[in-house]
């Protein structure tokens, strides 16, 4: 998996590439709360998200509870139809703020 942060309108973005499982989710983690450490904003863009795994699900909800908690937004965008399948069945796409 490859992260890429970049910055749009003041925001950060991490453009997320390859498979979300377990041996990856930590990588996506330490990105995250890199991010987190600076603003409570963040786009996750999931446009190169060939898989998700459990694992990844994880990763979502604890970025979204530290989130959430500071008052921040985390925003998915460009999620393909097998990831948003696995948001969708675990009941997080209603959870998610997903574009």
């Amino acid at each position: 998996m490859r992260i890429q942060k970049t910055i749009e309108n003041g925001v950060a973005v991490l453009n997320i590439t390859g498979r979300l499982v377990s041996t990856t989710a930590a990588d996506l983690e330490t990105a995250i709360d890199s991010v987190l450490d600076e603003d409570n904003k963040l786009i996750l863009d999931f446009s190169g998200v060939e898989y998700m795994a459990s694992s990844g699900i994880r990763t979502l909800l604890l970025a979204s509870k530290k989130i959430k908690a500071s008052d921040g937004l985390l925003i998915l965008r460009n999620v393909n139809s097998d990831v948003m399948y696995v948001l969708e069945i675990t009941g997080l796409k209603d959870f998610l703020d997903i574009r």
